[in-house]
């Protein structure tokens, strides 16, 4: 089950009970929304995809990457984007015909 989320009411999302998050963060205004959702949830499994553009360096620092070791961050180009959520989510490429 896939749900985009854009809220500042953490107490509903906290009602759900999410086994994985996958985040993709183009501009700051997403890593800040990421980081703050981030910090009212318990620690859970997490893959952040990034634009490449952005400052690795910032990003990884901002995600506080090197301490919570549940927190997946990868670098990707746009035209990479399905190939690598899939890789996050361990899914299969569906092939025609079967």
């Amino acid at each position: 089950m896939n749900i985009y989320l854009q809220t500042t009411n953490y107490f509903i999302i906290k009602t759900y009970d999410y086994k994985k998050l996958i985040f993709y963060i183009t501009h700051e205004d997403d890593l800040h929304r990421a980081k703050r959702l981030l910090g009212h949830l318990a620690p859970i499994e997490t893959h952040i995809l990034v634009d490449n553009t952005m400052d690795k360096q910032q990003v990884l620092y901002e995600l506080k990457a090197d301490i919570y070791f549940n927190r997946r961050v990868y670098f990707i180009h746009r035209k990479e984007f399905a190939h690598e959520l899939s890789n996050a989510m361990h899914l299969e490429p569906e092939l025609d015909g079967f």
